[in-house]
């Protein structure tokens, strides 16, 4: 069976044009023309990564980005005319996985679109070698547990999106270490082929958001290089 696409735009020849090509690939798709409809569809048709414009009639992209991320962690690739950072870092920051700007190349649409879904399948069904490995980690209160794709902090779950998680994943299997930016993105995103650097700061931006309210502050800048999860920041053991 083919992998399901959701494609959320309202310009009909821009859709019909991606959706050709991403046919030609293998891929079913499905096209949504609204907001609303986009919402009802990613529940009821189960696709494997959404494509989603941030202009829509009633509903707009980021109030559906952030709905879909209440529930499910699929692949979200913004499209939208806006050229300005601060639209890309709100989409990202709302739980979008990568972002592209009109006009673009349905060559690029379609190397965007392989990326997600092979790191999301990959990551699904358990391809890295953690698998084989112990499951859950532990930092003091913190436990991370790989099969469950879970982190807890005093028996309290955080909400974190599937980057965040990966994030959480890949520094605390290299605690201490110094990890570059493009390890970090080779790791966590597969690739650096598109990605723009400020992607991992609004990542790690929201993670470090989030396990502040938990108290924890691992996450250390090191400049020049990257960052790294810092224990010595923190009482966990």
């Amino acid at each position: 069976m083919a992998d399901k696409i959701l494609l959320v735009e309202d310009d009909q020849d821009l859709s019909e044009l991606m959706k050709l090509f991403l046919e030609n690939e293998g891929y079913e798709v499905i096209i949504i023309h609204s907001g609303m409809e986009a919402m009802e569809a990613a529940k009821t048709e189960k696709p494997i990564l959404v494509i989603l414009d941030l202009m829509l009639p009633g509903v707009n992209g980021i109030h559906v980005c952030q709905n879909i991320r209440t529930y499910s962690f699929i692949p979200i690739i913004v499209i939208s005319a806006k050229k300005s950072d601060s639209d890309k870092l709100i989409s990202l920051g709302m739980g979008a996985d990568d972002y592209l700007t009109k006009p673009f190349s349905m060559v690029e649409l379609v190397a965007r679109v392989k990326s997600q879904i092979r790191r999301y399948t990959t990551f699904t069904n358990g391809g890295e070698k953690e698998k084989s490995q112990n499951p859950i980690r532990v930092f003091g209160d913190l436990v991370i547990n790989i099969d469950e794709f879970s982190v807890t902090m005093n028996g309290k779950e955080l909400s974190l999106t599937v980057k965040e998680f990966k994030l959480v994943d890949y520094f605390t299997r290299n605690a201490n270490k110094a990890l570059t930016k493009e390890q970090i993105m080779e790791s966590v995103w597969g690739t650096n082929e598109f990605l723009e650097e400020n992607t991992i700061a609004v990542h790690i931006g929201r993670l470090r958001e989030k396990l502040a309210k938990e108290g924890v502050y691992c996450i250390k800048t090191v400049w020049g290089v990257g960052y790294k999860w810092d224990m010595e920041r923190t009482n966990l053991s």
